[in-house]
């Protein structure tokens, strides 16, 4: 058959005859000149990319000739004229929201530093808020400070919160460290409990107190001296958790226990299998590979031979 742009003369011809110039054929095989059309010039289209041609819509163009469909003018050009051959950029600083625009007034300036905006980072823009920010022009979303970081409203940055003090991710405010509680780093995303044996009985602590003497805390987190007591240490116990007078001792846990909490103590409690402990320890430490035991049990034996035991047996 003939090729694409050329037609048959006469049945049984052997050569193919060009359509003339602007003008070609939709398929191959033609066989009379009245299927050469008239190809679509830029700024048109067609099927086939020939006659009939309609010129493309405003935010629209062909820019070659043939064209079988126009493109949409993408984000930040526009096209105001119908048949257009090409889209023209937005001025500098400016932008639009989206494709096939047809107007120079869709350009609008972009978001400046520490504003934003979900249409394509142009005006109306809105600032930041706290917490958050923007470092660059034509942002779509501000950015959320990292922990340990916050930010006032319309930042371009974040500042790290002081010692004393702590922020998560994208909080609107650094929080000083509540009672029971500390800070000694700047730029830290919680506050940490005061340890067993401090305490801190005011807000914003950088460090936590130690309490007096040989005095201690059954928990973690306390929050005034006078929960500083002379408890008993970790592995001994009394009747009340408090050693028995100054100077005296509590009464340390047989082997194969612990006591039940690691300070102030009234009873020790059972280890179970596949643990062990010595006299006055406040642990049961799990038995290694190879090793196993029953309850309350001081040591860990080794396995009969022949056989064998993960750790913890």
């Amino acid at each position: 058959p003939c090729p694409l742009g050329t037609y048959q003369g006469s049945q049984g011809a052997s050569v193919c005859v060009a359509c003339s110039p602007g003008n070609s054929t939709n398929a191959t095989g033609a066989t009379n000149e009245s299927q050469c059309l008239a190809v679509c010039l830029p700024g048109s289209f067609g099927a086939g990319g020939l006659a009939p041609c309609f010129p493309c819509d405003r935010g629209y163009y062909a820019g070659v000739e043939r064209s079988h469909a126009c493109a949409p003018c993408a984000r930040d050009t526009y096209a105001e004229n119908a048949s257009s051959v090409e889209c023209l950029p937005c001025p500098a600083g400016t932008g639009n929201a989206g494709v096939n625009s047809s107007n120079a007034s869709d350009c609008l300036p972009f978001c400046s530093v520490g504003r934003f905006s979900a249409a394509a980072g142009i005006e109306p823009c809105s600032p930041c808020q706290n917490g958050t920010f923007a470092p660059a022009v034509r942002q779509e979303q501000c950015t959320p400070c990292a922990a340990g970081s916050t930010s006032g409203e319309e930042a371009t940055e974040c500042f790290a919160c002081q010692a004393g003090s702590s922020a998560r991710s994208g909080d609107p405010n650094c929080t000083v460290c509540a009672v029971g509680t500390s800070q000694g780093l700047d730029g830290q995303e919680e506050c940490a409990l005061c340890p067993n044996g401090k305490y801190a009985n005011a807000t914003g602590q950088t460090v936590c107190t130690a309490c007096p003497g040989d005095l201690n805390t059954q928990l973690p987190g306390a929050d005034r001296e006078d929960l500083c007591q002379p408890l008993c240490a970790e592995g001994t116990f009394s009747a009340t958790g408090l050693k028995p007078s100054v100077g005296a001792s509590c009464t340390n846990c047989s082997a194969g226990k612990r006591s039940e909490v690691l300070f102030g103590a009234t009873a020790c409690v059972d280890c179970s299998a596949g643990t062990s402990s010595r006299e006055g320890s406040g642990t049961c430490d799990d038995c290694t590979a190879g090793y196993f035991s029953g309850d309350v049990a001081e040591f860990c034996l080794a396995c009969p031979a022949g056989t064998s035991s993960g750790g913890g047996a």
